[in-house]
């Protein structure tokens, strides 16, 4: 099974990325903003047609206050 953990860059999302890729039930795919715009709809199209995951962890957030 395929799961595609959107922000795997952040604090919650490496830990689940670590953890959740010693288990040999589940192929894990981490994204950032370096990967795929996640603001654009085509970026995400484009990304989630290529990887094809089964399972979505959204955790993208934008935590710089002087940016939001």
């Amino acid at each position: 099974m395929k799961v595609l953990i959107a922000g795997s860059t952040g604090l919650l999302g490496s830990t689940l990325t670590r953890v959740w890729d010693g288990s040999i039930h589940l192929e894990v795919i981490g994204s950032s903003s370096r990967d795929v715009d996640f603001s654009n709809e085509s970026s995400c199209d484009r990304f989630l047609d290529g990887t094809q995951p089964d399972f979505i962890v959204n955790l993208v957030c934008l935590s710089s206050v002087d940016r939001c």
